[in-house]
Protein backbone atom coordinates (compact mmCIF):
# COMPACT_ATOMS: atom_id res chain seq x y z
CA UNK A 1 0.00 0.00 0.00
CA UNK A 2 1.16 3.50 -0.76
CA UNK A 3 1.89 6.18 1.76
CA UNK A 4 -1.16 8.13 0.61
CA UNK A 5 -3.46 5.26 1.55
CA UNK A 6 -1.95 4.96 5.02
CA UNK A 7 -2.25 8.69 5.50
CA UNK A 8 -5.91 8.65 4.47
CA UNK A 9 -6.65 5.71 6.77
CA UNK A 10 -4.88 7.43 9.66
CA UNK A 11 -6.84 10.65 9.06
CA UNK A 12 -10.12 8.73 9.13
CA UNK A 13 -9.19 6.88 12.33
CA UNK A 14 -8.04 10.06 14.11
CA UNK A 15 -11.20 11.90 13.07
CA UNK A 16 -13.38 9.03 14.28
CA UNK A 17 -11.55 8.90 17.62
CA UNK A 18 -11.92 12.67 18.06
CA UNK A 19 -15.66 12.45 17.42
CA UNK A 20 -16.43 9.26 19.34
CA UNK A 21 -14.36 9.90 22.49
CA UNK A 22 -16.51 12.77 23.86
CA UNK A 23 -19.67 10.83 23.03
CA UNK A 24 -18.40 7.81 24.96
CA UNK A 25 -17.28 9.92 27.92
CA UNK A 26 -20.71 11.58 28.11
CA UNK A 27 -22.28 8.11 27.99
CA UNK A 28 -20.15 6.97 30.96
CA UNK A 29 -21.09 10.07 32.93
CA UNK A 30 -24.78 9.49 32.27
CA UNK A 31 -24.47 5.85 33.39
CA UNK A 32 -22.92 7.00 36.68
CA UNK A 33 -25.76 9.47 37.20
CA UNK A 34 -28.37 6.79 36.58
CA UNK A 35 -26.58 4.40 38.95
CA UNK A 36 -26.76 7.09 41.62
CA UNK A 37 -30.52 7.42 41.07
CA UNK A 38 -30.98 3.65 41.28
CA UNK A 39 -29.03 3.50 44.56
CA UNK A 40 -31.18 6.31 45.96
CA UNK A 41 -34.37 4.54 44.93
CA UNK A 42 -33.17 1.20 46.33
CA UNK A 43 -32.22 2.91 49.59
CA UNK A 44 -35.81 3.98 50.08
CA UNK A 45 -35.29 7.64 49.28
CA UNK A 46 -37.81 9.46 47.18
CA UNK A 47 -36.48 10.49 43.78
CA UNK A 48 -38.00 13.84 42.94
CA UNK A 49 -37.86 15.89 39.79
CA UNK A 50 -35.65 18.38 41.61
CA UNK A 51 -32.97 15.73 42.02
CA UNK A 52 -33.07 14.87 38.37
CA UNK A 53 -32.47 18.47 37.40
CA UNK A 54 -29.57 18.74 39.86
CA UNK A 55 -27.82 15.72 38.35
CA UNK A 56 -27.67 17.28 34.93
CA UNK A 57 -25.32 20.22 34.48
CA UNK A 58 -26.87 23.38 33.07
CA UNK A 59 -26.53 23.69 29.32
CA UNK A 60 -24.41 26.59 28.18
CA UNK A 61 -26.12 29.12 25.93
CA UNK A 62 -25.67 28.71 22.21
CA UNK A 63 -22.72 30.63 20.94
CA UNK A 64 -23.18 30.94 17.20
CA UNK A 65 -20.44 33.57 16.91
CA UNK A 66 -17.82 31.14 18.25
CA UNK A 67 -19.03 28.29 16.03
CA UNK A 68 -19.02 30.53 13.00
CA UNK A 69 -15.48 31.69 13.64
CA UNK A 70 -14.32 28.10 14.14
CA UNK A 71 -15.90 27.01 10.86
CA UNK A 72 -14.28 29.96 9.09
CA UNK A 73 -10.92 29.19 10.71
CA UNK A 74 -11.14 25.65 9.34
CA UNK A 75 -12.67 26.43 5.94
CA UNK A 76 -10.47 29.32 4.80
CA UNK A 77 -7.12 27.50 5.17
CA UNK A 78 -8.58 24.37 3.55
CA UNK A 79 -9.85 26.36 0.59
CA UNK A 80 -6.58 28.25 0.23
CA UNK A 81 -4.53 25.06 0.42
CA UNK A 82 -6.53 23.45 -2.37
CA UNK A 83 -6.50 26.62 -4.49
CA UNK A 84 -2.71 26.81 -4.17
CA UNK A 85 -2.52 23.13 -5.10
CA UNK A 86 -4.68 23.80 -8.14
CA UNK A 87 -7.56 21.50 -7.25
CA UNK A 88 -10.39 24.00 -7.37
CA UNK A 89 -13.18 21.43 -7.04
CA UNK A 90 -11.72 20.19 -3.74
CA UNK A 91 -11.37 23.81 -2.60
CA UNK A 92 -15.06 24.35 -3.20
CA UNK A 93 -16.09 21.07 -1.58
CA UNK A 94 -13.80 20.85 1.44
CA UNK A 95 -13.24 24.55 1.99
CA UNK A 96 -16.43 26.11 0.73
CA UNK A 97 -18.81 24.07 2.85
CA UNK A 98 -17.24 25.05 6.21
CA UNK A 99 -16.97 28.65 5.01
CA UNK A 100 -20.67 28.78 4.16
CA UNK A 101 -21.58 27.08 7.45
CA UNK A 102 -19.43 29.60 9.32
CA UNK A 103 -21.06 32.50 7.54
CA UNK A 104 -24.47 31.05 8.37
CA UNK A 105 -23.56 30.84 12.06
CA UNK A 106 -22.28 34.42 12.00
CA UNK A 107 -25.53 35.63 10.42
CA UNK A 108 -27.52 33.75 13.09
CA UNK A 109 -25.39 35.32 15.83
CA UNK A 110 -26.06 38.76 14.39
CA UNK A 111 -29.80 38.07 14.14
CA UNK A 112 -29.90 36.74 17.73
CA UNK A 113 -28.10 39.85 18.96
CA UNK A 114 -30.53 42.09 17.09
CA UNK A 115 -33.50 40.14 18.47
CA UNK A 116 -32.13 40.41 22.03
CA UNK A 117 -31.85 44.20 21.72
CA UNK A 118 -35.38 44.59 20.35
Amino acid sequence: MGNELWLAMLAIVVTAVCILTPIYLRYLQRIKELDTLVKLAEGGHEVRVDMLSLLQPPRPPRNDMRRGLIFLAVGIPLALAFVIDGTYMMAVLLGGIPILAGLGFLVMARLDAARAQA
